[in-house]
């Protein structure tokens, strides 16, 4: 009786034991949001926005130690690509899930610029009756065994062509 009752015991703590980690060792990545949808591009000022993602990676090996670039923003208008490096979060066989958000910071003065149908040439002061120009990122991320997470897109940013 004695052993049943160790067997029922042992079966039971095998049955609700939280099971493995099912969380993919691929990054993934979700847009949460802009700080504003609305900039001006940098002839006149320097403007700026951030961008809100949130991340998931099941072995938590993001991040570069020599600061290589693991963040990638493409201006969907012409493939411009922002890169970016973020912190290294230390991966390891003991995590089960490193998740968090990521602030990315768009400053106007290097990335956003108006593109002009007219041909004018890309980051100067509007000539003519194109005063805004409207752009969209898609965002990825690579992680150290250079696995690519999903694209995200933000939404339209309007530019101010001053």
């Amino acid at each position: 009786m004695r052993y049943l009752g160790l067997v029922l015991l042992l079966t039971w703590m095998v049955m609700t034991c939280k099971p493995a980690n099912d969380i993919s060792i691929v990054p993934d990545i979700e847009f949460l949001g802009m700080s504003k949808d609305t900039v001006d591009q940098n002839i006149k000022k320097n403007d700026s926005l951030y961008i809100q993602l949130r991340f998931q990676d099941g072995d938590g090996d993001i991040g570069f130690a020599n600061n290589d670039a693991n963040i990638f923003i493409e201006d969907m208008r012409d493939g411009y690509v922002i890169k970016y490096a973020s912190p290294v979060i230390p991966g390891s066989a003991s995590l089960s899930d490193v998740s968090g958000t990521i602030q990315l910071l768009i400053n106007t003065q290097f990335n956003i610029c108006c593109k002009y149908a007219n041909g004018q040439p890309a980051c100067t002061p509007a000539e003519g009756d194109q005063k805004f120009d409207v752009l969209q990122y898609r965002i990825y991320i690579v992680d150290r065994a250079g696995n690519e997470s999903n694209r995200v897109e933000t939404g339209p940013i309007v530019i101010r062509c001053n």
